[in-house]
């Protein structure tokens, strides 16, 4: 690997003129200079392909795509398809960049064979700031049964670590990760829909490249100011047939991760994901403002009676988790509908204030 490594950012764009520049200004003002910088308007209906065109324009490293819209995941793909570089960044088009993002990375990578880094991001929610770091992992270079042990976090929690329940998608966002574009096209890892899987198409993805890499670099910084906008998202509308798409996803899981699930702790980390989830089901239920609260209650029913959700559920442990938490989890695994109906109603709330 050259010293000069070269760095490409995937930016898929769909409808954020508001933001977009504030982005790109953060990619083309990086104290690391090689780089690329691969704008995938992703059929976009406002003024971002024109605020694109002007940035290719303006500096050659930067290169545009036009596209129809196919949705993030598709953009993304595109972007890796078309990357010259050694590594891969991706960033959505209404965060940034820290000015020496890039440089910390290479610097890294500098330091060793690595095949994917992680680093830390602040959530900006316009009249303040939250950083939001990592307790899962140290900043060090994971390798053999160390990096099997960050495979197994990004498929889910297990013990002491549902202490900190909260983090159980930290892993999951590509954002905070930096890739070895080899790897990715010499096993073909593409981003799934989310029209197919529901949700956590990132996770999915990291899941893929994991399973094909041996090196992983935590490094304990904050990179990446995420902006978080609409503080009422909670509370604005289901997703239809959710629980279908999301049966799918953790079908995929399991397809991807099936040559480890024989070991007892990834076995258990994939049924807490499902656990988990339980949780993000129940919300998109509550989200429903057309049904009526018997109808909820006969949705959340059915999700606790399927199957794999059962199974999940029976071997989850709660004596790790907050209080407020096992008290949840109490009512979902004993079936509870008007438990779950009602603390999920309040957790809606709650989150709608934020």
């Amino acid at each position: 690997m050259s010293e000069n490594i070269k760095i490409s950012i995937v930016v898929p764009i769909y409808n954020v003129e508001k933001y977009l520049s504030d982005c790109v200004k953060s990619l083309i003002e990086q104290t690391y200079d090689n780089i690329e910088i691969l704008l995938v308007d992703d059929g976009s209906t406002d003024g971002c392909g024109e605020i694109c065109d002007a940035y290719a324009n303006l500096d050659s490293r930067v290169r545009v795509i036009h596209q129809s819209n196919g949705g993030v995941s598709i953009a993304r793909n595109t972007g890796v398809k078309n990357a010259k570089g050694e590594y891969v960044l991706f960033i959505d088009p209404d965060d940034w960049f820290e000015k020496n993002t890039v440089e910390i990375l290479v610097n890294e990578i500098k330091g060793g064979d690595i095949d994917v880094l992680r680093f830390n991001y602040v959530k900006e929610y316009g009249d303040y700031s939250q950083e939001n770091k990592n307790s899962l992992l140290e900043e060090k270079v994971y390798q053999d049964e160390e990096f099997n042990q960050v495979l197994r976090k990004n498929v889910g929690l297990v013990g002491k670590e549902l202490r900190s329940i909260e983090n159980f998608n930290f892993l999951a966002s590509v954002c905070f990760g930096c890739y070895k574009k080899s790897i990715i096209l010499d096993n073909n890892i593409e981003f799934t829909d989310i029209d197919k899987i529901g949700s956590f198409e990132d996770g999915l993805f990291n899941l893929q490249f994991l399973m094909k890499a041996k090196s992983f670099v935590y490094i304990d910084k904050c990179l990446y100011h995420y902006r978080k906008n609409n503080a009422g998202a909670y509370t604005s509308r289901s997703k239809k047939n959710f629980f279908e798409k999301t049966l799918v996803l953790f079908n995929e899981i399991a397809k991807v991760i099936e040559d480890k699930l024989e070991d007892k702790q990834i076995q258990q980390a994939y049924f807490n994901r499902i656990a988990y989830c339980v949780l993000e089901q129940n919300l998109n239920v509550m989200k429903n403002r057309e049904a009526t609260g018997r109808e909820k209650r006969k949705e959340i029913r059915a999700i606790l009676k399927h199957d794999l959700v059962k199974k999940a559920i029976k071997q989850f442990k709660l004596k790790y988790l907050p209080l407020k938490w096992k008290v949840y989890y109490f009512f979902v695994k004993t079936k509870c509908t008007f438990g779950v109906y009602f603390v999920t109603k309040a957790i809606l709330k709650l989150k709608g204030r934020k």
